[in-house]
């Protein structure tokens, strides 16, 4: 109410006291305006505290929209769809990114990346010791600044750590040198936990490495939990002792090495055990030596096996082992038949043979005749056959094909030369054999085929022709399947080389046995189905 009064005294004064312009000021005037100011300047005092009060206020308000905001924009994430997958499928997730953590100085590892994201994420990571692992480590033997292997140092420290007990997975890289003097503490910390190793790799290793001081604790540890071990690198000392650092691995049972690296066949490893073996890189001495080590093995890849040299071929027994899956990988036709002429396996239901696109040379007769002999003496159960990049011919690959009625699954690559871009395997003389179902005079063609897969040229193909032949393996009728003796095709995976539109004419011919339920695939290298 004073406030009022005030306001409305001053209105009126300021009336009076604007006729004053006007004229001359007397005393009596001066004191009016005097006491004019002297309440006016009181007046804006009490206006700038209120001013204050309702600037307060108003900034009060300010901070709790801006706050509420930030809550909003925070909380508004939990709607996201990241939010809504479950623990068990982050953890999934994350298995996959953290696989083969290589531990530089320069670079974040997975594991401590994915625990930077948010208190959730970081509460996965550090909850699954399996994410940390996976230990990789290269150039140990290089030279570098001593505070970078000490940087190391404190990540292999830090993986262990969140590791728990759960096995290890290991790859050392030496660079084909001896492990450098600021490198041994960070080998003698893995070396700690050597009962945790199931996993190791080494890379570019001479055998010097392994003969460090640092790794003669792995003699009286032992490497209980190591299942796979692979070592590749520099020439072995042929003068050197053997080897004993893997002599105590009770479940060893996967093995990769390469002629001439740091481990060969006079080292002490438990050779019956393994179950999978790896040898590459080899004559056909050396490299059938390996194999004939493992007596027990079920798995073998051997990739360019093959070749005589100065010491003759191999003069062991004849391989007649467990082999149920054979990998051949060879550049010449001695190092494809390599395996074939010097072993008979009997439960082999699974073979790849893999060529090279450069490969100029032609499979002979000779060497189809070892790989048939082959067959006939192992006389097993193929069920799944691959043929990459093989340089024999369409007649050679049906002679094949003839003699193995088991036969499932075929696989078959064409050379992807751009000079040369013809198929060699898939020809009309081959489609033809393959569509060839109804004729009663011969015994049917694959009879139990059910699954086919090409990689092909288009040049020169007849799409009709390549239609017919797997149009004539659709019989789901099961009677009229046991009347022809073939099995119905359940998939049909066609990829051409070259880019065009082969590949929808192929999809609309064959479109019919999509929708009747078989899987159908055809797209080209690098395209879309």
């Amino acid at each position: 109410m004073s406030d009022s009064k005030s306001n409305l005294s001053l209105s009126s004064r300021a009336l009076t006291i604007e006729r004053l312009f006007r004229t001359t000021i007397t005393p009596s005037q001066h004191s009016l305006v005097s006491q004019y100011l002297v309440d006016a300047e009181a007046e804006i005092k009490r206006h700038e505290i209120q001013i204050d009060k309702l600037r307060s206020s108003i900034v009060l308000l300010e901070n709790k929209r801006s706050n509420l905001s930030k809550k909003a924009v925070k909380y508004r994430t939990l709607l996201s769809p990241v939010h809504r997958i479950p623990p068990e499928v982050l953890e999934k997730v994350f298995s996959f990114a953290c696989e083969g953590s290589t531990l530089q100085t320069d670079l974040i590892p997975p594991p401590i990346l994915l625990s930077g994201v948010c208190g959730r994420w970081r509460d996965i990571t550090l909850a699954m010791p399996s994410l940390w692992t996976s230990v990789h480590i290269i150039s140990l033997g290089e030279w570098a600044e001593k505070k970078r292997y000490k940087h190391l140092l404190h990540r292999v420290q830090y993986f262990l750590e969140r590791s728990k007990k759960s096995p290890l997975d290991l790859v050392l890289d030496f660079s084909f040198k001896f492990p450098h003097r600021d490198a041994v503490p960070i080998l003698a910390a893995l070396v700690s936990q050597a009962t945790r190793w199931q996993r190791l790799t080494l890379q570019n290793t001479n055998d010097g490495c392994l003969r460090h001081p640092v790794f003669c604790a792995l003699e009286q540890l032992g490497l209980p939990m190591l299942t796979h071990l692979a070592a590749t690198g520099s020439f072995a000392d042929d003068t050197a002792q053997e080897c004993q650092l893997f002599s105590h691995c009770p479940s060893l049972t996967s093995l990769v090495m390469t002629d001439g690296g740091p481990l060969s066949i006079r080292d002490n490893l438990p050779w019956r055990q393994i179950k999978t073996l790896q040898t590459f890189t080899a004559y056909e001495s050396s490299g059938l030596g390996v194999v004939a080590q493992c007596p027990n093995v079920e798995q073998l890849t051997l990739r360019d096996i093959g070749g005589i040299s100065e010491g003759g071929p191999f003069r062991g027994e004849h391989i007649n082992y467990p082999v149920k899956e054979l990998s051949v990988r060879a550049n010449t036709e001695d190092e494809v038949t390599c395996i074939f002429k010097n072993s008979t396996l009997h439960e082999l239901s699974y073979l790849e043979i893999q060529g090279r696109t450069q490969t100029v040379w032609n499979l002979s007769e000779s060497g189809q005749n070892i790989i048939i002999d082959f067959f006939t003496r192992s006389a097993c159960s193929l069920t799944s056959l691959t043929l990459t990049k093989l340089p024999i011919s369409d007649t050679q690959t049906i002679y094949l094909l003839s003699i193995l009625p088991t036969l499932t699954s075929l696989h078959i690559e064409e050379q992807c030369r751009p000079r040369l871009p013809i198929n060699r395997i898939i020809t009309p003389s081959f489609l033809d054999r393959l569509s060839d179902v109804t004729n009663m005079d011969t015994r049917p063609f694959l009879p139990a085929l059910a699954r086919i897969k090409f990689l092909l040229h288009a040049q020169e193909l007849d799409i009709g022709a390549l239609s017919r032949a797997l149009s004539s393996r659709w019989v789901p009728d099961s009677e009229y399947a046991s009347e022809l003796g073939i099995s119905c095709i359940q998939l049909v995976d066609i990829v051409f080389v070259e880019k065009g539109q082969h590949v929808e004419h192929l999809k609309s011919s064959l479109g019919w046995m999509s929708r009747a339920g078989a899987f159908l695939y055809v797209s080209n290298i690098g395209g879309a189905t």
